[in-house]
């Protein structure tokens, strides 16, 4: 029985932490306070992920691997939102 005052996961992937870190913690908290349980994980390490098994998920594009990725994330039912950084 799943509780309504559960906390949705979101994954927010990080192209380039150097860069991006600051304000996709920004983002991180934000969504935080709208009640999300968010991780932030390096792109490179996608399907890292997947084990998190989140509601949502916050890609940097739909290029190369990335698209692989996202079809991957879209049959286990995991809405994606592309959040282009650059």
């Amino acid at each position: 029985m799943q509780n309504s005052k559960m906390k949705k996961k979101i994954c927010i992937l990080v192209d380039h932490p150097k860069r991006e870190l600051n304000y996709q913690i920004l983002l991180a908290n934000e969504l935080a306070k709208k009640n999300f349980e968010v991780f932030i994980v390096e792109y490179y390490h996608e399907f890292v992920s997947l084990l998190i098994n989140p509601h949502y998920m916050i890609v940097p594009h739909n290029r190369g691997d990335m698209k692989r990725f996202v079809e991957v994330a879209k049959k286990k039912n995991i809405k994606i939102f592309i959040l282009e950084n650059e």
